[in-house]
């Protein structure tokens, strides 16, 4: 039986991230056998049809009428890495390197699909070494993507001193509590549910706007001098000693920092200011409020330790760039290992075991 689904039933996240500290992933987290009743875990290389079987997957669960949350891949956006179908407690997710992923229950939980079954193995022979060669400058470039990341993170510290002698620390934190005074308190015992909802890769900094969609109240942090990282960790804070259960967005670049939060069962979301989307709300005759970080400055001291703040905020900037292009380059080179398998893998195996897969789930 068919119904309708809404955005609010399509939920759309990153479970991983390339960041200032490495490859940083939530899987154990967001998959997690505890959590989910049955977890299949698809194996196999580059181009064999694991994001083409998460996207059938997603594709009918939607069909069916089920809610989704769909989990992109971070290095290529448009590919998935897992989909969990909440209802059924099932998931099926991106095994494979670099966020391995092993059965911890075998059998009783997890079951792994192995899509490299599809191969012509005496085909793989024969491409061998081209597959070594781009395997090699792909794992280089993503060295230099994390290098440049990392110089980022060291930037962001500098930046991190000035702000401790310009923020008005006591001001924000009477006026996060003035705006969680205005919601009522929760009934839980204030969980923390991290997920990202912005990925750093070869396009630069992509944000998907799932927060927002969600939201029936919309909070837009305009953020001035790097205050937004407080705000946010002292809004977390402030919510689940409330009694919020809460959905926290990690920041790609150094994730022990916010740069989004959903209560849960409110509709209230808080983001990061975005022109675009406030445009097409502002279309759509949505309401939302902008909240300016600027008042928690002082602007005296700010102008003291101006020229140090802009010094390291370009540094971080171009290296940014720096990293972006890189994984830019390891983007394309993927996309040619794909190819290379490509005309080795019996696609029609991988639609036969995708079929057996799709209705095992919705039996």
């Amino acid at each position: 039986m068919e119904r309708s689904v809404t955005n609010d039933d399509i939920k759309e996240y990153y479970a991983a991230a390339n960041t200032g500290y490495g490859f940083y992933s939530l899987f154990g987290e967001v998959f997690s056998p505890e959590k989910l009743r049955r977890i299949y875990i698809l194996k196999g290389g580059p181009g064999c049809g694991k994001s083409t079987l998460m996207r059938k997957v997603s594709e009918k669960a939607v069909k069916l009428g089920y809610a989704v949350q769909n989990y992109f891949c971070s290095s290529s956006p448009t590919s998935l890495d897992g989909v969990i179908i909440p209802a059924l407690s099932v998931a099926v997710l991106d095994g494979t390197a670099p966020h391995t992923v092993d059965a911890r229950i075998p059998g009783v939980c997890e079951s792994i699909v192995n899509l490299g079954e599809a191969w012509d193995i005496d085909a793989v022979e024969k491409i061998g070494e081209d597959i070594r060669f781009l395997v090699s400058e792909k794992s280089s470039a993503y060295k230099r993507a994390y290098a440049y990341l990392e110089s980022c993170v060291s930037a962001e510290k500098i930046i991190n001193e000035c702000r401790n002698t310009y923020l008005l620390e006591k001001k924000l934190c009477k006026a996060v509590e003035r705006i969680c005074v205005k919601i009522r308190n929760g009934n839980s015992d204030g969980k923390i549910n991290y997920v990202f909802t912005d990925c750093i890769c070869g396009s630069g900094n992509l944000h998907l706007d799932t927060f927002e969609k969600m939201a029936e109240t919309r909070y837009f942090i305009r953020d001035y001098g790097d205050i937004a990282p407080v705000f946010f960790d002292v809004l977390a804070l402030e919510l689940t000693v409330r009694g919020h259960d809460i959905t926290v967005a990690k920041n790609p670049l150094n994730p022990d920092t916010y740069c989004g939060i959903y209560i849960d069962g409110c509709g209230i979301s808080f983001t990061v200011h975005n022109d675009d989307f406030c445009r097409i709300l502002d279309r759509k005759g949505l309401p939302y409020k902008i909240m300016n970080l600027a008042r928690f400055c002082d602007s005296e001291k700010f102008k003291q330790n101006k020229i140090y703040y802009r010094y390291a905020d370009k540094a971080r900037k171009n290296l940014m760039q720096g990293a972006a292009s890189e994984l830019a380059l390891a983007a394309s080179l993927h996309e040619k290992i794909e190819s290379l398998y490509y005309g080795i893998t019996d696609y029609s195996v991988v639609e036969n075991m995708t079929d057996k897969l799709i209705e095992k789930i919705f039996a």
